[in-house]
């Protein structure tokens, strides 16, 4: 189930004010061999019907953030257009190595702040036009690196407008409520996913309900 709306759903992603999304992928050896397989598939597929709903805006309506991690975090994409994501990236049959969550949420909070600033510079009252910017956190185990617990704080408290960006938190494995609650932003962000076909559902559905974008005119010509 995705989670209930939140904040000001009548807000649209346009060329003006695009939504920023950050997606960071478990590259770890649990994700090795289909599991790794079926998730690329289903975020290709995410971004093929977001690259569908972005044709004839004059830009991108999402602004994408996509890193993987295991013992390192591999950066796919930061402040990018849906144009400027190539398929084939979106893969990870090669999973390998442990699970440093603390490194990939220090690396998100700088990615979202990034595109935040950018945004904010180059668009009139961005945080008040903008849909909230939303994290997807893959996991497929428990953190095996530093703790998570000030990076995890500070994911969660990137201010926007009068509120924060919003930590959506899947587990692709069973991990606990207790530690997949600590990622997200509210309990009903914390989810654990069955993955066949569900990752591509939850992503669409949690980007419709937290800011309704997916509902809203295609600007057309601007």
């Amino acid at each position: 189930m995705p989670p209930e709306p939140t904040g000001n759903t009548s807000r649209f992603a346009t060329s003006q004010s695009p939504q920023i999304l950050t997606f960071v992928f478990d590259a770890s050896s649990a994700m090795a061999g289909d599991l790794g397989c079926t998730l690329a598939r289903g975020m290709q597929d995410v971004i093929i019907c977001l690259q569908a709903g972005n044709q004839g805006a004059a830009t991108s309506r999402y602004l994408l953030n996509i890193a993987a991690y295991s013992d390192d975090v591999q950066v796919i994409a930061e402040l990018a257009s849906l144009s400027d994501i190539a398929l084939s990236s979106l893969s990870f049959e090669a999973a390998r190595g442990t699970r440093n969550q603390c490194l990939a949420l220090e690396w998100a909070v700088r990615a979202v702040n990034k595109s935040l600033d950018a945004c904010r510079r180059g668009l009139l009252s961005y945080d008040q036009r903008a849909p909230v910017p939303v994290v997807f956190l893959f996991v497929a185990g428990h953190n095996t690196g530093p703790d998570i617990t000030e990076a995890a704080r500070a994911l969660k408290n990137i201010p926007f407008d009068n509120g924060a960006a919003l930590v959506m938190a899947i587990a692709l494995r069973p991990i606990g409520e207790r530690s997949l609650g600590a990622l997200a932003s509210r309990p009903d962000m914390a989810i654990t996913s069955e993955l066949l076909p569900s990752v591509y559902t939850t992503v669409w559905e949690v980007v419709a309900s937290v800011s309704g974008t997916l509902s809203g005119p295609l600007d057309a010509g601007r």
